[in-house]
């Protein structure tokens, strides 16, 4: 238990300060998705075969897009360095 960190707590130790279970709302990252801050996604780089593309909360959230090659205009996922025909983006001039 942690009054530093509650929301480390488990289900069992929130009960013991009297707290109900966890929900949606308890969530550190719940008010990126209704403070009214979104990301445009690029557009043409949609691919759906990509789970930050299919993923409404990404953009809702604010949180960084996939973005085209700076080599080939390809989709280079959010969480990666390579876009889908391998080119690395940390290998920029």
């Amino acid at each position: 238990m942690s009054d530093e960190e509650p929301w480390l707590d488990t289900d069992e130790e929130r009960a013991a300060k009297g707290l109900g279970p966890w929900t949606q709302m308890d969530d550190p990252a719940y008010f990126l998705l209704t403070d009214g801050h979104t990301s445009t996604p690029v557009e043409g780089l949609y691919r759906a075969t990509c789970y930050i593309c299919r993923d409404p909360e990404f953009a809702q959230m604010g949180l960084p897009l996939c973005y085209a090659c700076h080599v080939c205009g390809g989709h280079v996922p959010a969480d990666d360095t390579i876009c889908e025909n391998g080119h690395d983006q940390e290998d920029r001039p």
